[in-house]
Parts: structure tokens; sequence; C-alpha cells
């Protein structure tokens, strides 16, 4: 066996307790955590329901091709960093909204992929998205609502079947920009022509001016 470093084991065991005290502390158990050589602490955390409601955490997978072991995430998701990589939340089956509040770099190819439950997807300071950042592949999608920018937030490029998968008549997607007219709206965000129907032909889009947020009509 070869050594990497050494960790000293009394500052291990006080990272070690520290840990297993604040599983404690969410699930309000008392028992014993057991540390596991090859997922460590993953059982204790896979069985989180913090008190007074809050809610259990699951594990899903960074990109689709990595184990579901690889990112944790809650039924109704707020990702709180602006500008840190952003990970993204495949076959993340019981996530059922997902909200970025301070975002502001574009996300990752498939961030929602094969999300079975997913229902809301808001990334208001986001002014552009990738390729496949939405791929319900092998999943029937229940998307009903995406927001793109918001006021101060001009939403400015889209990507090539960013929605794929997700061309459901259930499913409004609002795009905030800096126009004032639907033919404006368009012409500002850059690839329209040929991505801004690619995959939302059923969908419902709504403009909203992002200076206002008032709906554009004509």
């Amino acid at each position: 066996m070869a050594y990497d470093r050494v960790v000293d084991s009394a500052e291990l065991d006080a990272g070690m307790t520290a840990t297993a005290n604040a599983i404690r502390e969410k699930t309000g158990s008392t028992d014993p955590i057991v540390w596991d050589a090859s997922n460590g602490f993953k059982t204790a955390v896979e069985g989180i329901v913090a008190g007074g409601g809050g809610e259990e955490v699951f594990w899903g997978s960074v990109n689709p091709t990595t184990p579901r072991a690889t990112v944790m995430y809650v039924r109704n998701m707020v990702y709180p960093h602006e500008t840190e990589p952003f990970a993204s939340f495949s076959q993340c089956e019981e996530m059922e909204t997902f909200e970025a509040p301070n975002l502001t770099r574009t996300p990752d190819n498939y961030t929602f992929f094969n999300c079975a439950k997913l229902r809301s997807i808001k990334l208001p300071r986001v002014n552009s998205v990738p390729a496949y950042l939405i791929r319900q592949q092998a999943v029937s999608s229940v998307i009903e609502e995406i927001q793109l920018g918001s006021i101060g937030y001009p939403f400015t490029t889209l990507a090539n079947n960013w929605n794929y998968g997700n061309n459901r008549t259930a499913c409004t997607i609002t795009f905030y920009v800096d126009a004032t007219t639907i033919a404006e709206a368009q012409t500002a965000i850059t690839n329209w022509g040929q991505y801004g129907g690619q995959n939302t032909s059923n969908c419902t889009i709504v403009f909203r001016n992002s200076t206002t947020g008032e709906v554009i009509t004509e």
C-alpha cells in the first residue's frame, strides 16, 4: 500500500467526530455512526432528514457517466454559488425544483439529465445556456417552468438542443430580455433563429423586459 501523506491521527479523529456529530444533530439520533473504509459516512448522510421539517438528502451524479454517489441534493434545491465551478445535477431523480439565485456563469452541459421529477428551473442571473442544459432522455419530462434571466440580468444566448426532451405544452419558458417588442426580443437572443423553436414548439414562450419585468406582448 502506498502512502501519499501522513495524517495526524488525533486531527483525523477530531474531524471525523465533528462530522459524525453534525450528522447526529441533523437526524436527532444519538446512535453511533459507523465509518466505512470505502464509503466513509455515505450511508449516514443518505439518511439525513433535518430536524424541524427539513429535507431529505439524496445522491445524484455530476455527469451522465458517473455513479449517483457524486453529488448531494435535496428535493427543493437552492444552489447558492455565484461563479464557482457548476456541478451538474444529472440523474437527480427526486429533485423537484432548482434555483440558482446568484449564479452568473454558464451552466454545464447535461446539468439536468434524466431528472424525472424536476418541475421548475430558475436561473435568474444566467445570460446563456449550453447545449443540452436539459436532457430528459430516458424519462418523461414533467418540467412546468423555466426562467432564464431576471430584472437587471437580461438573457442573451441560446445553444443547440438546450431543452432536449422537454417540448411539452405544460411547460412555460420565460426569457428576460433587453427589448420592448417580440421581434426585438428574438433579435436580442443570439441564436434565436436557429434554436429558439428547437424543442420548444409545444412550450409556452414568454418574453419579459429585463428592466421593468413587464410581459412583452407585441
